[in-house]
């Protein structure tokens, strides 16, 4: 007797899982999934510690390099590696193409190549014509000061260079 959603498989060949799926688990992979958590796990608080300080130097820059550059989300509670700005009457897209070496989102996933304002900034209440210039950048393990004063360098540098023109 089948119990819960019935599921069809995507990929056919032998019986394993019932049927649903064929193959043997990828155990190397299983067991560096479980590694990289365990890592994770040890020094989330410390990494997370060392991230926010990035995160609140590259604002700080950004801030005092581009004005009336705004934030998007809350000053203090927010994610560690993740910095939501908007840049001033300049399109997202447009900065990130004056900025070469930088990667960054102009906008969700899902939207990728659309120049609508991303509309969850939209919802927080930012007019569309700012939420246009937000810009999401994400920092991790491997960001060090160096990448943020560089990428804070280069986004005030391309903001300023479409802002004269």
């Amino acid at each position: 007797m089948l119990r819960g959603t019935p599921l069809a498989p995507f990929v056919l060949g032998a019986g394993h899982e019932a049927g649903i799926r064929p193959g043997t688990e990828n155990v190397a992979s299983i067991v560096a999934l479980g590694v990289a958590c365990d890592r994770a796990r040890l020094d989330m608080e410390t990494e997370g510690v060392r991230v926010r300080a990035l995160r609140d130097r590259l604002w700080d820059l950004l801030r005092e390099l581009v004005p009336g550059l705004g934030l998007n989300g809350h000053p203090q509670d927010r994610l560690p590696h993740t910095l939501s700005v908007r840049f001033p009457g300049v399109s997202a897209n447009a900065l990130l193409s004056a900025a070469p070496g930088i990667a960054a989102s102009a906008g969700s996933a899902c939207h990728a190549g659309h120049e609508e304002p991303p509309s969850t900034i939209v919802l927080m209440g930012v007019p569309p014509r700012e939420a246009h210039g937000t810009v999401r950048l994400s920092l991790g393990r491997g960001t060090s000061r160096d990448h943020v004063e560089r990428a804070a360098a280069a986004l005030a540098d391309a903001w300023q260079q479409m802002t004269r023109s």
